[in-house]
């Protein structure tokens, strides 16, 4: 019972060998074989066998003193039940029994190894034909050249994998072509069934190629090529990129290829992709040369063709300047010459103007005083633009007050924007109420000029004057002047003409507004002479702005002026109006502020205050009681900072309301009143 159980036992454990375990006696038949071994000969039973129909070398080795190789590893080939043969590594021995010998024989099937070592030595033959025809085409990159290495290539491929027929072909302006074919006579008619996929020989081929270009993936398969029958196929497109570079093609009639066979020949078409892509590129390389060449050439030929005339120009260009400033020179010396007479006309019209004369006699030397001074005007603005284009023109820079020069500027045009019906409006920016350095008179004739422009072509709205402080650096204060109107406006065509001398915008605007076109131009040039530049944003029929920034630099006072005179705000509510405050420092009145009533009348009203404003909602009782101390008391209804924010756009600038006339006319009658 015990030996029986043990021999079970035993057979179990030889069933589950991971070898194949056969048993055979002196005369060769086979007694025993564990399940492994029936797996790797596939065989159901070891019945009628014999052990030189599993090991065809038994026989061989019992020729050579089988006895030798007990106990040797050795390679060997088991041929199966079906005829089909498989590497085996193999050791025989031998067990004695009771005078009785038997031979055994342990296997293992080692074709997976085999085929391993079968691909790795192929892939070393590959990468080494790679190496050999990367070498081969730094040495000499040409197309002959590489023609010559995808032909070789493609030949040893063949030979390597038991392939039969294959080309490589790349994409030639859009078309197919075989750069590389083999047998070589087939070359022509790879290149026509690639140029006409559907017509001549091989057009299964073509349909094959064109599946796996259309995919981008390889095609591993079995194709039909008319005239040579049936074959085992694979087709892998050349991809750069997700772009397609051309296809490489092989076929076999005995080797079926597997995904092995394509991972095998990577290391091969990535070294087709990268010689034809450095191909291209070297191509690309030389054309471009050549062009540059091309153009170097064409370009030294236009630059002698430039000398051969620059002389012509330099004399010509030299023979213009003399001309300008032969024309500048007598327009200047014309303009000196005619205001001379012209300054006696005015003196002496002057002097008859103040003689005993009648109304009728008045009109006439009227006509005379306003002709002489258009005419002066004229010649004045000749003259500046002469020497300014001569270079004869200099700045003449001393320290003045700004905030003086831009009221001076607005009392010269409020009359005429009062006899309009206009608002003029200033934005001055409190942080400039300080002196600085440049030429005043020439900034105010350009303002002057902006802002009668302005007047003169605005009939409704408004002209606003802006003066701002855009940037400091350490030399310069950076100040931006910006004239805005609500006028006529003006076209594009206008604008690119506007500070040409003696240009308008058309015959129709010079008869209606008048002018002689130099103002602007004039405007420019000392903008320009100034280190600034003027610039102009209109909308024809939706206003100008004229603005321009000019570096100036902080004078050495250390205050403008103080103010001229005092004043006391009395309002039962809220806080101090700081708008009404800067907007009266702007003219030299100083603000004082009271907000209890009966401290109003006891202490401040006493006190000798040049303007007192009431902002109350008991205004006519305040006023009835101290009307007869204050004569010049306003009441300001709304609050002047509603006024004021309804009128400014950035709240830091105090605003100038013309339209607040009471206040206005009060400040001018206090300073007559006062000046007297």
């Amino acid at each position: 019972m015990e030996e029986r159980i043990s021999a079970e036992v035993l057979r179990n454990v030889l069933d589950y060998s991971l070898d194949g375990i056969l048993l055979f006696g002196e005369d060769g038949s086979i007694q025993f074989v564990n399940k492994t071994g029936l797996k790797i000969i596939q065989a159901g039973d070891w019945s009628g066998l014999k052990v030189d129909a599993i090991f065809p070398d038994f026989a061989h080795l019992q020729n050579n003193d089988f006895k030798n190789h007990i106990g040797e590893f050795f390679e060997s080939v088991v041929k199966t039940k079906s005829g089909a043969f498989f590497s085996v590594e193999a050791r025989f021995g031998f067990v004695q029994s009771e005078g009785d010998r038997r031979f055994y024989a342990i296997f293992r099937d080692i074709s997976r190894e085999k085929k391993q070592e079968k691909y790795l030595h192929i892939s070393n033959i590959l990468l080494d034909l790679v190496s050999l025809s990367l070498s081969d085409f730094i040495k000499e990159q040409n197309r002959e050249t590489v023609g010559a290495i995808f032909n070789a290539l493609l030949r040893d491929i063949l030979t390597v994998t038991s392939g039969t027929m294959g080309f490589i072909a790349l994409k030639n302006k859009g078309v197919m072509e075989p750069i590389a074919a083999f047998p070589k006579k087939y070359e022509e008619s790879f290149k026509a069934v690639l140029l006409e996929p559907g017509i001549g020989p091989f057009k299964e081929i073509a349909a094959f190629a064109q599946a796996s270009i259309e995919q981008k993936k390889p095609q591993i398969g079995e194709v039909f090529a008319e005239p040579l029958g049936s074959r085992y196929a694979l087709c892998v497109p050349l991809l750069s990129n997700d772009d397609i570079l051309g296809v490489f093609y092989i076929d076999s009639l005995s080797c079926e290829f597997k995904i092995e066979t394509m991972q095998l020949l990577m290391p091969v078409i990535q070294a087709v992709i990268v010689i034809h892509e450095a191909m291209q590129v070297k191509e690309a390389r030389e054309r471009i040369l050549s062009e540059l060449k091309e153009s170097e050439r064409k370009l030294n030929e236009s630059v002698n063709e430039l000398k051969l005339h620059e002389e012509e120009l330099i004399h010509a260009k030299d023979q213009a300047l003399t001309a300008n400033r032969a024309k500048s020179s007598f327009l200047a010396n014309m303009s000196h010459e005619i205001r001379t007479p012209l300054n006696v006309i005015t003196g002496m019209t002057e002097l008859l103007y103040n003689t005993n004369i009648n109304d009728r006699q008045e009109r006439f030397i009227q006509g005379i005083r306003d002709a002489s001074e258009i005419l002066l005007t004229l010649v004045n603005q000749i003259l500046d633009l002469s020497k300014i284009e001569v270079g004869e023109f200099k700045l003449e820079e001393s320290e003045f007050n700004l905030a003086d020069l831009v009221k001076e500027i607005l009392l010269l045009f409020y009359p005429k924007a009062s006899q309009k019906n206009l608002r003029l409006n200033l934005f001055f920016d409190p942080k400039l109420l300080k002196p600085f350095i440049g030429d005043s008179f020439r900034l105010k004739q350009i303002l002057i000029n902006l802002l009668g422009n302005s007047l003169k072509f605005t009939a409704t709205g408004f002209v606003e004057l802006r003066v701002t402080l855009k940037r400091v650096t350490p030399e310069k204060e950076w100040i931006r002047f910006e004239v805005i109107d609500s006028g006529i406006g003006m076209d594009e065509e206008t604008k690119a003409k506007l500070f040409t001398p003696f240009t308008q915008g058309d015959s129709s605007t010079t008869r209606q507004y008048g002018g002689t076109g130099l103002g602007l131009a004039i405007c420019k040039k000392l903008v320009g002479l100034m280190q600034g530049d003027i610039q102009v944003l209109s909308t024809k029929g939706a206003g100008t702005t004229f603005f321009f920034d000019l570096p100036m630099s902080v004078g050495m006072s250390h205050e403008v002026d103080r103010p001229w005179r005092k004043s006391l705000l009395y309002k039962d509510s809220g806080e101090p109006d700081v708008y009404l405050e800067e907007y009266l420092n702007f003219f030299h009145v100083s603000l004082e502020t009271e907000v209890d009533e009966e401290s109003f009348f006891k202490n401040a009203l006493p006190q000798s205050y040049d303007l007192i404003f009431v902002q109350s909602s008991r205004v006519d009782q305040i006023l009835s009681k101290m009307r007869g101390n204050h004569p010049r008391a306003i009441y300001l209804v709304p609050p002047f900072h509603d006024y004021a924010a309804k009128n400014v756009q950035t709240l830091e600038y105090p605003v100038y309301p013309s339209d607040v006339k009471q206040l206005v006319d009060s400040l001018e009658t206090a300073r007559n009143s006062l000046s007297q």
